[in-house]
């Protein structure tokens, strides 16, 4: 085009960088993988440079392999977190606190609860459920 030729494995580099440099600007944790696949295919294509097959098999593979693993990796991470998250309620599952006048006091507020024991104040109890806005209780 300008009179010089660019080698293949500089294309696959700079497609990596900007790939990666897209990443810093997108939100999200996406094409940063598929900049890697491109780096490493531009190693290949740096060995092997005639071998164009073999350079759009390594991107592919490369970036299915590293999808497959961050998704998984991502996925798990997000289950563990996901739990309780925004769900108060189940955040005090297992805990124990002391029964007053039909209510428990948790941090700075109080909840209703709800229990088949009979309880009276002063009562250790320990939250097993929700039941809309109360917690279920029993006598511990």
């Amino acid at each position: 085009m300008f009179g010089f030729e660019i080698a293949i494995y500089w294309k696959w580099f700079i497609l990596a960088l900007v790939l990666m440099a897209l990443e810093v600007m997108a939100p999200g944790v996406f094409l940063l993988w598929f900049g890697l696949s491109a780096l490493v295919t531009g190693a290949v294509a740096y060995v092997f440079p005639d071998a164009i097959s073999l350079q759009f098999a390594t991107f592919a593979i490369v970036s299915g392999v590293t999808l497959y693993f961050v998704n998984k990796f991502f996925k798990k991470k997000q289950d563990d977190e996901e739990g309780t998250l925004n769900l108060r309620a189940k955040q005090y599952v297992g805990k124990k606190f002391e029964y007053v006048d039909g209510k428990i006091k948790v941090g700075d507020g109080w909840w209703l609860v709800v229990s088949d024991d009979f309880l009276k104040n002063g009562d250790i109890v320990e939250v097993y459920g929700e039941d809309g806005n109360a917690l279920k209780v029993k006598k511990v």
